[in-house]
């Protein structure tokens, strides 16, 4: 039986700085993107990606704003 080949990065040191990241963020009719420079990959399976939105940012309001 063959293995299957799945196309996944190996490390996550692969993500900087090599990318940028934009983070888009909905509240009610409120809509915002923000661009991202440092970034980290914290899981695979399931995936997950960690950033940090400095308090000052609309971005931050809008997050605070959502209830999951």
């Amino acid at each position: 039986m063959k293995r299957k080949r799945e196309n996944k990065p190996v490390n996550f040191y692969q993500f900087y700085p090599t990318l940028a990241a934009v983070v888009a963020v909905r509240s009610g009719n409120k809509t915002n993107a923000m661009a991202v420079a440092w970034h980290v990959g914290l899981s695979f399976d399931p995936p997950l990606f960690g950033i940090l939105v400095a308090l000052k940012r609309y971005t931050h309001d809008l997050i605070n704003e959502i209830k999951l």
